[in-house]
This record gives structure tokens, C-alpha cells and sequence, in this order.
């Protein structure tokens, strides 16, 4: 913008007038990180010219990545992730189909590969999508109105906003105060769930009417089951490789506190289910790391050396079953 062109009084005023507009927000989960990283070493490869050296570990990356992110419900990473597959299986596809050459194995299995990882990312956002969505509208309007909606199929949309005004305000982040809702507030939540594919609308001579999508009832399934509560969640078996530390297991043990640690080995299983706090009246248990050692370092033992108890901090576990796997 130039004084120049526009006179000084009307550029003064113009800069006066503008308003600075917030960049789109960059921030990431480490997920959405990781999958930045694949990104990065598919960049590396150049593109095209030699997607043959993407071996199974770059898969394996990813397939790790997909289960975390189905477990933290992040939709954002998976959506990432199956940007990167997908270009990932056309690069190869078209760098096969260019013609023959001594490439032409490891690229159909890299094609391979990746057609499988990207139906598995699909059908990995097919279940994560209802679920982290229902993370989202749990006690907001947009679960009222899902509600409505199923419970009266064909509702119009100044029925929903009597009968969510009459349900008591909603206070959260999509309605952060406690007025009554209004009818251009509705529409925005009916909008935005319709844009999502959880309503549909038809309008009739009593306005839009509101049925729930098969993906909307999927959603309200979710919303129906009562709330995780929050935390960590806590894995009943532990399961490491062989490299791991004593003292790596016996911090994730403490600090998660599961209620049963299994031991798998190459003939057997041990299992220990948490008994509670000790007491005086209880026998002296052994510690964590003795009860390792004895259970791995030799490949099978007898019922009768197998460690009948240990303490993790102030908790004990008690050997409850020792089955054969044979």
C-alpha cells in the first residue's frame, strides 16, 4: 500500500479501519508430530524416485501410530496419517506403472503394504470418528439435540429449542452462558451436526424437520454409554521385550499400579492380582525386581520355585494362577 497512489488522509484512515486477522493455529499433537516425522522421511526418498527403500520399518512406524491414536481417540492424526498412506500408495502405484524395472518387486510390496495400512487407517477413522466426537458433545447442546432428534424423528427445529430451554441451560464450551437458547443458535448446532453427517433435514410447512443420520445413531450409542473417567487407563498385563530393564518395569508398574501383572514365558503364564495395601499380619513379600529375575532368567520353573508374592511400593500381588501354554 502506497501514500503514493492513495493520498496520505485515505491511507491513514484505511490502516485505522484494518483489523488483524489470527493466523490459523499451528499447533500439533504429538501424534499429529509423529506422523509429521513419516512425512519427513518420505521426503527424504525424494518422492517418486525411490520409494523402494521404504521397508517395513517406516510401516511398522505407522501401524504403531494408528493404534495409538485409536486408543487416544486423536482424529486429527489419523486424518494426517492417512493423507501420508494414501499419497504414499498412489506415488508407488504410478511409479510402477511407468514401466519395468529392477525396482518393480519392492515396489509392488510397498504398494501392498500401504493399500492395506490405508484401509486400516479408514477403517480406524470409521470407529474413532463417533467416539472422539462424543468425547466433544458430552453435556453440551449438541447432545441435547441429538436426543430430541431421536427420541421425535421429524421435530422441527423451534420445537428442539423449546425443549432444550425447558431441559436448563448448558453451561460448557459451546455454550458458555446460561441464557436461553435462541432459534439462530439452533441452527448453527443443527448445521453444524447436518455438515458432519449426523442429521439430515427436511423442510416441510412446519420448517426444517430433523431425523438422525445412521452415523448420527452411532454417535448417540456412544454418548449413551457413561464417561471414562479420567486418567490414565490401566492395562491389566504389562508386556515388554526382552531388553527391557528391570528397573523400566518395576517404575511403570508403580506408577500405574495395575490390579494383575502377568508374566508370559516360553511354557507358562504367571499371573498376580494386587491384594491390597500390606499389613503386619501378612507374610514378608519380595521385592518387584528379585520376582523378575527369578521368572525370566531361567526358561521354566517348577510350580514350587515360582515367587508366591511381591510388593510394588506398598501394594502386594499374590500368585493366583500358573497355567501351561504347551
Amino acid at each position: 500500500m502506497s501514500a503514493e497512489i492513495w493520498g496520505p488522509g485515505p491511507t491513514a484512515q484505511l490502516l485505522r479501519e484494518m483489523t488483524t486477522v489470527p493466523r490459523a493455529t499451528t499447533r500439533r499433537s504429538p501424534l499429529e508430530q509423529e506422523v509429521a516425522q513419516l512425512r519427513d522421511v518420505l521426503d527424504a526418498h525424494d518422492g517418486t524416485d525411490s520409494l523402494s527403500d521404504l521397508d517395513r520399518d517406516w510401516f511398522a512406524e505407522a501401524a504403531l501410530i494408528l493404534v495409538d491414536a485409536v486408543i487416544a481417540r486423536d482424529k486429527s492424526a489419523l486424518t494426517a496419517l492417512d493423507g501420508v498412506v494414501r499419497e504414499v500408495h498412489a506415488a508407488v502405484v504410478h511409479k510402477r506403472r511407468s514401466g519395468p524395472g529392477p525396482e518393480t518387486a519392492r515396489l509392488q510390496s510397498c504398494e501392498d503394504w500401504s493399500r492395506l495400512t490405508a484401509n486400516y487407517v479408514r477403517s480406524a477413522l470409521d470407529r474413532v470418528s463417533p467416539a472422539a466426537a462424543a468425547v466433544q458433545a458430552r453435556g453440551t447442546a449438541r447432545e441435547q439435540f441429538l436426543h430430541i432428534v431421536a427420541a421425535q424423528p421429524g421435530i422441527n427445529s423451534r420445537t428442539i429449542c423449546a425443549l432444550i430451554n425447558n431441559t436448563g441451560p448448558v453451561t460448557s464450551a459451546s455454550r458458555p452462558s446460561s441464557k436461553p437458547m435462541d432459534e439462530g443458535q439452533l441452527s448453527k448446532i443443527g448445521a453444524a451436526l447436518r455438515a458432519e453427517g449426523y442429521v439430515f433435514a427436511e423442510r416441510g410447512a412446519r420448517g426444517l424437520s430433523w431425523r438422525l443420520t445412521p452415523r448420527g445413531e452411532d454417535l448417540l450409542d456412544h454418548l449413551r454409554q457413561p464417561a471414562e473417567p479420567p486418567g490414565p487407563r490401566r492395562n491389566d498385563m504389562l508386556v515388554t521385550t526382552r531388553h527391557v530393564s528391570d528397573n523400566a518395569v518395576i517404575k511403570l508398574v508403580r506408577e500405574e499400579t495395575p490390579p494383575m501383572i502377568s508374566f508370559v514365558r516360553s511354557r507358562d503364564i504367571v499371573r498376580y492380582r494386587d491384594t491390597g495395601q500390606a499389613d503386619a499380619d501378612q507374610p514378608e513379600a519380595l521385592p518387584l525386581h528379585s520376582v523378575i529375575k527369578d521368572l525370566t532368567d531361567g526358561d521354566h520353573y517348577p510350580d514350587a520355585q515360582v515367587p508366591p508374592h511381591f510388593t510394588v511400593g506398598e501394594r502386594v500381588y499374590v500368585c493366583t494362577a500358573h497355567s501351561n501354554i504347551t
